[in-house]
């Protein structure tokens, strides 16, 4: 009896967002309006104005970066050369490698390790694990493990470990 009130709550929710994209695609709302179109995609499905809308298919295989780039979709990892600089807002599902004159600012996650070889990395999103040797390496985010001998900074807020940091700090990265 459950699984029958869940599915006629996702059909119901289904049938409200079709409703709700018809209205705005024909300019129900009010007279004088500006109506803009929408894009949702359900199971799959297209509602509303989809054009130049683009889906992950696939995953980017392993980036070079020599020159500053900003990524939002999925890579398979990542090494970071000196003068290089990387924005990552999507995912890393391998590893990450910073040297020495290179930089790394992590929006998004990363499921492998970001090893800091000297360079600067900032983390305002969530990563698996760091381990630094040196550099300048700031934690605003979420880091599940740290480790190595480079001085981590962390921002009040940050999370290591599942623990909460209540203080802006500098400690090694062994924790």
């Amino acid at each position: 009896m459950k699984v029958m009130g869940k599915m006629m709550k996702f059909i119901v929710n289904q049938a409200i967002a079709r409703r709700i994209l018809a209205f705005a695609a024909i300019g129900f709302f009010a007279a004088g309006t500006t109506v803009h179109a929408a894009c949702n995609i359900i199971n799959g499905k297209a509602y509303g104005d989809c054009a130049g809308t683009q889906i992950n298919k696939g995953i980017k295989g392993h980036l070079t970066v020599r020159s500053s780039i900003s990524e939002s979709g999925i890579i398979a990892g990542a090494t970071i050369l000196k003068g290089g600089q990387l924005h990552l807002s999507g995912i890393s599902n391998g590893d990450i490698e910073v040297h020495k004159g290179a930089l790394l600012r992590l929006t998004g996650t990363v499921n492998g390790t970001v090893n800091n070889l000297d360079g600067n990395v900032e983390v305002e999103g969530t990563l698996n694990h760091l381990h630094t040797i040196g550099g300048k390496v700031i934690i605003g985010g979420s880091v599940k493990y740290a480790s190595g001998k480079g001085c981590i900074s962390y921002k009040k807020g940050a999370v290591v470990n599942e623990m909460p940091v209540n203080e802006a700090t500098c400690k090694t990265g062994k924790q």
